[in-house]
């Protein structure tokens, strides 16, 4: 492999910095991580990611990324306690007032709390010799060269109040949905990247409880048909014997934090699933919060100029209704696409622009679904494409037909764990088993 230069800076030291610093480790001499939280202890939770605390969904797509870029992780995953199992045929789907077919897909899940997933990930890229971590470090500005056409490095203040400068021949910003990207190009003097936002106003709650390891089933999803009910809830097996519950409103709808308002929020649930393991297991720990207002996607891939030695990747190109488990998986789709950047020998000046056209198609898809779900609710703002009633309406008789049809079904997850594109739904023996099924559904 062509090495880029000496020294790579990663901001954030999240799934989307930690994918992209092994990626970079195959090209410079050097990648320097630096997160703003101190890492103490390999698998806690993080003030960065108030998030992690709650229901994380990986799609298998996702995961393949993270094996490749580490092999034997998965196996090291699974024989740390993540629960493996089908996505479907192992887990309870009830959405548009049915059940999704308990058929095997073939598509692979692995159950596991954000930060048993997030350490493992970090132990494997800090195991490489050119990958190192100053954790307790905030970047508080970019360097550039004069006239500010690349960007040469960050200033950062340290723990101890000390400010100093990093030099670095590529700076990726992987900070997540607050980075400080849009103000620093503007200062530089280069247009802010438009934005796609649509407040959702989401709310959840989650609570972890005992779990009896000897159960057939590995989750509960239960999703209130919109736009009549806007809540929902998930139920997955982790590491450790535990169920992990979040329960979540849309548009105001927000889960009470207190035990027994918790639980009343499970049973007005059209599935009893949740609610009776919320009613029935032993719980571990407190009720926790967390509030999502919008989805928000920079369009870094239509702006005209933009300084060398800089990237954007993650959270803080898109982040997406964390509802639909789409996240993690897109930022290591992002990874993939920078590291097709870097192999195709792009010349410097030309990586952003081709790495913000890739990562643009990358995001499409699963923007596409999670909006096009979200606009199933009149209260949300935004534009709405053209069809867009004409699709939701197929996509509804495509929930249905899952629910009795095996092939319909597994084209649905196909699709939904970005395995396929959307055109898989549309092909037409998968539209005439959708047009021609006779589901039996729930109110």
């Amino acid at each position: 492999m062509a090495r880029r230069g000496a020294h790579a800076i990663v901001m954030g030291g999240s799934m989307a910095g930690l994918l992209a610093a092994r990626v970079l480790a195959d090209y410079y001499d050097r990648i320097t991580v630096i997160e703003r939280d101190s890492v103490s202890a390999w698998a806690e939770p993080r003030k960065g990611t108030p998030q992690d605390r709650h229901v994380h969904g990986f799609w298998a797509r996702g995961l393949r990324t993270v094996e490749r870029l580490f092999p034997g992780i998965m196996a090291e995953l699974h024989g740390g306690g993540a629960v493996p199992g089908d996505a479907v045929g192992d887990v309870n789907w009830h959405q548009f007032g049915g059940l999704k077919l308990r058929a095997p897909t073939g598509i692979g899940a692995t159950l596991m709390t954000r930060p048993f997933l997030e350490g493992h990930v970090r132990r494997r890229a800090l195991d490489s010799p050119t990958i190192h971590l100053r954790s307790g470090t905030t970047v508080t500005d970019l360097t550039t060269s004069e006239q500010h056409r690349r960007v040469s490095g960050v200033y950062v203040l340290g723990a101890g109040g000390t400010r100093e400068v990093i030099e670095a021949d590529l700076v990726v910003d992987a900070t997540g949905r607050g980075t400080q990207a849009p103000r620093w190009l503007e200062f530089m003097g280069y247009q802010r990247p438009p934005e796609t936002a649509m407040r959702i106003d989401l709310a959840y709650a989650t609570r972890t409880f005992r779990r009896l390891t000897n159960l057939p089933t590995i989750g509960h999803i239960i999703i209130g048909t919109p736009p009549i009910l806007r809540r929902g809830g998930f139920c997955f097996a982790v590491e450790d014997s535990r169920w992990q519950v979040t329960l979540v409103g849309f548009l105001g709808e927000e889960p009470p934090t207190d035990p027994q308002g918790f639980t009343d929020y499970a049973a007005s649930l059209p599935n009893a699933e949740i609610h009776e393991v919320v009613r029935s297991c032993e719980p571990l720990d407190d009720i926790r919060l967390y509030k999502f207002a919008s989805n928000l996607r920079r369009h870094y891939e239509r702006l005209s100029a933009f300084p060398e030695g800089y990237l954007v990747i993650g959270d803080a190109l898109c982040s997406f209704n964390p509802a639909y488990g789409q996240g993690m998986t897109v930022a290591a789709l992002e990874v993939e696409a920078l590291e097709a950047c870097l192999a195709g020998g792009v010349a410097p000046g030309q990586i952003a622009a081709q790495f913000f056209r890739r990562a643009a198609q990358v995001i499409d898809v699963p923007w596409r679904l999670t909006t096009g779900e979200d606009f199933r609710f009149p209260q949300v703002i935004g534009k709405r494409p053209p069809l867009l009633s004409l699709l939701n309406a197929y996509v509804a008789r495509v929930h249905h037909a899952a629910t009795v049809d095996p092939v319909v079904c597994r084209a649905f997850f196909e699709v939904a764990s970005l395995t396929c594109r959307p055109e898989r739904l549309l092909a037409p023996e998968i539209l005439w088993r959708v047009l021609t099924a006779r589901p039996v559904l729930s109110t």
